[in-house]
């Protein structure tokens, strides 16, 4: 990709919520199925994508507790 989009929030939890998915997709097995998928979400503990842990469990179905001020600058750019 020539010019990738700027870098935001949004992409920045995209790009976590991608790579949950995957992982939960890698930890079903060869035959993936819905409940495969939520026990496999279900056994997700403190995983760390980056800096960022998503934890989740029986019940548990907020996936982290991760705040942080961000915003974007006029042109784009994002600060903290």
């Amino acid at each position: 990709m020539k010019n990738p989009p700027p870098a935001s929030y949004a992409s920045l939890e995209g790009f976590v919520a991608a790579k949950l998915i995957a992982e939960a997709i890698t930890r079903t097995g060869p035959n993936p199925n819905r409940k495969s998928l939520v026990d496999a979400l279900e056994t997700m503990r403190e995983i760390d994508f980056g800096g960022i842990i998503v934890n989740y469990g029986p019940g548990i179905r907020d996936g982290s507790s991760y705040v942080e001020l961000t915003g974007l600058s006029k042109n784009g750019i994002l600060w903290r």
